[in-house]
């Protein structure tokens, strides 16, 4: 073929930045190796959660006092549900973060999900459920 030329001619690898090209792709490829391995695994267990012979026997070693009065105390002395963003408050966000397959309505509150308790075992589907387990002591 007269006139015939490669599209792949030593003028156009001249022209092709390659130093360039390959220094995007092996930091590309370091980029993804160090994402990989600094992950966290994935998993509703939050972190430092005791076995459930710890837990146990840390409950066992409580003081169980009789109920006095609760004069002077005020809930709203204690903000523990403060609002976390995302119109969601501490409480939807730890419900959220424990559970398995959660779905959430549009105020943020959890309309289904799994809770599994590593403590005793139990297992709830209804975030409702779970109000007396996030009550503070006062």
């Amino acid at each position: 073929m007269p006139g015939w030329r490669p599209w792949f001619t030593h003028d156009a690898l001249e022209r092709i930045p390659l130093r360039g090209l390959l220094a995007a792709v092996v930091a590309l490829l370091l980029f993804a190796a160090v994402a990989l391995v600094a992950a966290p695994p994935a998993g509703a267990l939050p972190p430092g959660t005791p076995s459930k012979a710890t837990a146990q026997s840390e409950l066992n070693a409580l003081t169980v006092r009789t109920e006095e009065s609760m004069t002077g105390y005020s809930r709203d002395l204690f903000p523990h549900w403060i609002d976390q963003g995302s119109n969601c408050d501490t409480r939807e966000v730890v419900l959220k973060r424990d559970a398995d397959s959660v779905t959430v309505g549009s105020d943020c509150y959890p309309t289904s999900g799994r809770w599994y308790s590593y403590y005793d075992g139990a297992i709830w589907s209804q975030a409702s459920d779970l109000s007396s387990a996030m009550k503070t002591i006062p």
